[in-house]
């Protein structure tokens, strides 16, 4: 091995080494000024010598003047000539250059000192010159302190935390702070500026925010990944264009492996879980392709976890998803109805209304997508005890689920009648008014395609009187109601012509219950002629 000549600080080592105890003697130059630092008043503030000046670089002579000067580091600047120093500048090659003494400028900026017996909220500059500091505890400190103050009250101050100058730094600890304290601090204090307005958060993601947190809800430390993924979260949330930058940046990919994490907290589950709902949701929705891929993450969250809130949050995402056709198939063979089903009997309406609007937004697709719920049978028995539910919103969303189910095809028309639904839909009619407006469409939609016999089975199920009396209510539209009406007197005549009956079996209880006068009143109407001219019939034959 070829041995390398040390260099002058190497050689004293050397000497030492070969002659423990022996004093190094001093260069000829070693004890001449090598640099003479000036304030701006032209204050000599500090002498270097040779033996010292050498082995500086631009950071550890700030660290001196500071120290001279009463000052911290963050608040000198040194200039030379017309240059200021880096910090990671070696002095050696620059004094080797300079005939003489090296002067420099050292200009001070002062940040106000922080003062804890006041608010932190009145004092964010002096925060924001803690955080320059190089003092991990004073930078812990600055940044947990600019995270409790941008979640006090209603209204935190996070317009003026930005005013303050702090996002950039705070984004710099974020990244590389010196320990995992710090960065975790950073980062919430980055997640709750987030939460504001969209030119708030965008502040933060002018600052590179987006991609330092894409890459800080991948690390192994819970306590990092948390905070990255709701600042995600918080940014997606934002505005579209915001989401939009957030899947960009291949930010769901990361959340959905927090998903998959083994042991992961459980507030790591629920900030990931909410944050892909925020990626998920938005008018207008996401590209499907980007989001696609959290499809079967979501329905296997499903039936892994039992959190409610994330149990929530995925229920919501895959309702967002299942708006968009490219998502329903996947969504359906991945198993979101039985799953979703399951959580019809939740006993939370935090989890089942987003479980149910899951399964409706499958079930509003049509074809083989509206079959998908339509044959699932416990699925569909559910769905008629739900339009029981104490809990009005959950109501009326049973009722429109099966609504949809019910504009059909006969066979799925047919597995709501085994599930038992018409009776509950008939219930549901003598209920509040914008439930009521639902089980009223659900009986509507019959006419598209159901048999003479299961209007008939919904007849048996008591439907005339209440249709009736719903079709004079102001907040029922009229075309739902004489649908309704409509489908039922035509599935009579039919029933009529098939059986050889004296007369349409549908036209006395519609007479009972004060039918003709509906007719009367809608004498303008021409799409209930049907309805007139059965009456008319059966009124004739009894005349006769």
């Amino acid at each position: 091995m070829v041995p390398v000549e040390p260099g002058p600080r190497d050689a004293e080592e050397a000497i030492r080494a070969r002659n423990p105890g022996e004093e190094v003697k001093p260069g000829p130059r070693d004890a001449e000024e090598a640099i003479r630092v000036r304030t701006t008043s032209g204050e000599v503030l500090l002498s270097i010598p040779w033996s010292k000046a050498k082995d500086l670089t631009g950071d550890r002579l700030k660290q001196e003047v500071a120290g001279a000067g009463g000052k911290r580091r963050e608040e000198v600047k040194l200039v030379c000539g017309t240059s200021a120093l880096r910090n990671s500048e070696p002095l050696a090659p620059l004094l080797q250059r300079t005939a003489g003494v090296l002067e420099v400028l050292a200009v001070f900026q002062a940040f106000p000192e922080y003062d804890e017996s006041r608010d932190a909220g009145e004092q964010l500059l002096a925060l924001r010159g803690l955080l320059l500091d190089a003092d991990e505890d004073r930078q812990l400190m600055a940044a947990r302190k600019f995270r409790q103050v941008l979640k006090s009250g209603p209204s935190p101050p996070i317009q003026e935390v930005i005013d303050a100058g702090a996002v950039p730094r705070l984004v710099e600890l974020a990244r590389s702070g010196p320990s995992t304290q710090v960065q975790h601090e950073a980062l919430w204090a980055l997640a709750n500026i987030a939460s504001g307005s969209a030119d708030q958060t965008g502040a933060v993601v002018d600052e590179g925010a987006v991609e330092l947190l894409v890459g800080k809800v991948s690390a192994e430390d819970p306590d990092i990944a948390e905070p990255a993924a709701w600042g995600l979260g918080n940014i997606a949330g934002g505005a579209e264009r915001l989401r939009d930058r957030v899947l960009e940046a291949g930010g769901l990919a990361p959340i959905l492996e927090s998903l998959r994490r083994e042991d992961p907290p459980a507030t790591l589950l629920r900030t990931a879980a909410w944050a892909i709902s925020n990626l998920c949701r938005g008018d207008p929705p996401p590209a499907a392709a980007a989001v696609l891929p959290a499809v079967r993450p979501l329905v296997d969250l499903l039936s892994t976890v039992a959190d409610e809130e994330v149990v929530r949050d995925a229920c919501w995402s895959l309702f967002y998803l299942c708006r968009q056709d490219e998502c329903v198939e996947p969504a359906v063979r991945a198993g979101l109805v039985a799953r979703a089903s399951e959580l019809l009997e939740h006993p939370s309406e935090h989890a089942l209304g987003p479980a149910l609007k899951a399964i409706g937004a499958v079930a509003a697709g049509g074809g083989a997508r509206t079959w998908a719920v339509a044959s699932d049978e416990p699925c569909l028995g559910r769905l008629a005890s739900l339009t029981c539910h104490k809990k009005r919103t959950v109501r009326r969303l049973a009722c429109l689920v099966l609504s949809d189910i019910m504009a059909g095809a006969c066979d799925q028309i047919q597995a709501a009648v085994a599930a038992g639904a018409l009776p509950r839909l008939v219930d549901a009619l003598d209920g509040d008014a914008t439930v009521a407006k639902e089980a009223v469409r659900a009986f509507a939609n019959l006419e598209g395609s159901a048999l003479p016999e299961q209007f008939e089975a919904a007849v048996d199920a008591g439907c005339i009187a209440p249709l009736v009396k719903m079709a004079s209510h102001p907040d029922v539209p009229r075309e739902l109601s004489g649908r309704a009406l409509r489908g039922i007197m035509r599935a009579g005549g039919k029933l009529k012509a098939d059986r050889g009956l004296g007369g349409n079996p549908f036209v006395r209880p519609f007479v009972e219950a004060g039918g003709v006068q509906i007719l009367e009143g809608w004498e303008d109407d021409a799409s209930l002629d049907i309805v007139r001219a059965e009456v008319q019939a059966v009124v004739a034959d009894a005349a006769a």
